[in-house]
């Protein structure tokens, strides 16, 4: 069911939701959590301050960071927090994204580092769980995934790259897991998706999907796309998806062979650019059209028919660049043009 929209001064790009780990509030009474959504357009990146009650949405501006170049991706550290306390308002805010001219900006608070070394399109950040190092890590189609690690006092110290990996096709997605702090998932364009030991850049396993190992190749809508989008399951650590083509695919260590995946489906017809995993749902993911036909579909693992959301006809011919999960209700996010939409999949 579509819920609401909010319009903002220019076209948005890029939404994340934070994370809430609530390792870092207070307890005790008297305490008003807020989810942080973010998201970027042409020239910066904000952070809204959301309250979601009765079905019914608030939205503020907490914090506007100026980026003067459009803003590709966003990664949340799980370090970041906003609450109110007896009426006092205390926040937290790390958060990185990564824009147009090959740079990522960190911000911590009212603190702000350029980070550079990557020669094309950054594709994808994340943030690691680490308790003791603050790890991002970035994918881009220059063929290299870089881990950085990042200062703890960006204002006086430089965060550093701490190693690359090398890639055979430009990478497209790169996450972080909480049930194992230590391993990251990178995918590639062509196809590959590599669980690593991101400490030691050990490589563990790797999923390959048949058929893409020489994109371009192939006179098909999967070679000729290649992978656009991988997401790993945030309830499970053993589950992975991705979308190729008009295809999804599914892989669950647990109960088949890595190389072979247990659920696939087609999705959308001029292919999917975007998989994401429901984060209070471990059998719920979504899918997104990467054309102007503008068709999200949420997909059951237990079900093979997906809901469609509707989009209210009263908004732009505008393709929806991306969507995201709410971190605690389940509300997917999406941005076409200069509006956030929200819609509620509790069915």
């Amino acid at each position: 069911m579509f819920l609401a929209k909010l319009n903002n001064d220019e076209p948005i790009y890029s939404i994340e939701c934070c994370e809430i780990n609530k390792n870092n509030y207070e307890n005790g009474d008297n305490i008003d959590i807020y989810d942080m959504i973010a998201y970027g357009s042409e020239t910066q990146l904000c952070i809204l301050r959301s309250e979601y009650r009765n079905k019914k949405s608030s939205f503020e501006i907490h914090k506007k960071y100026l980026c003067g170049s459009k803003v590709n991706s966003i990664a949340w550290s799980n370090e970041s927090f906003l609450y109110k306390k007896n009426n006092e308002l205390k926040s937290n805010i790390l958060i990185a994204s990564s824009c147009s001219n090959k740079n990522i900006r960190i911000y911590n608070n009212d603190d702000m580092e350029i980070i550079s070394g990557h020669k094309d399109f950054i594709n994808d950040i994340a943030f690691g769980y680490d308790k003791n190092e603050r790890i991002l890590a970035s994918v881009s189609d220059d063929r290299t995934c870089r881990i950085w690690k990042i200062s703890k006092d960006i204002k006086n110290k430089q965060s550093e790259e701490y190693y690359r990996i090398i890639l055979k096709s430009s990478g497209k997605s790169v996450c972080f897991h909480k049930q194992n702090t230590q391993l990251m998932m990178v995918a590639e364009r062509n196809g590959s998706i590599r669980i690593i030991n991101w400490n030691s850049s050990e490589f563990l396993f790797t999923f390959y999907e048949p058929g893409l190992e020489d994109i371009g190749s192939l006179n098909t809508i999967e070679s000729a796309i290649g992978l656009r989008s991988a997401d790993w399951n945030p309830y499970n650590l053993h589950i992975i998806g991705s979308v190729i083509g008009q295809k999804f695919y599914i892989w669950n260590t647990s109960e088949a062979p890595i190389h072979k995946y247990v659920y696939s489906g087609n999705v959308h017809k001029d292919g999917s650019k975007c998989i994401k995993f429901s984060p209070i749902d471990g059998n719920c993911f979504a899918t997104l059209s990467s054309s102007s036909k503008r068709v999200i579909y949420v997909h059951k693992l237990s079900m093979k028919v997906p809901m469609i959301l509707d989009i209210p006809n009263s908004l732009p011919l505008a393709q929806i660049e991306t969507i995201c999960w709410h971190s605690t209700k389940p509300l997917l996010i999406g941005c076409l043009g200069n509006y956030l939409l929200f819609w509620d999949v509790n069915n």
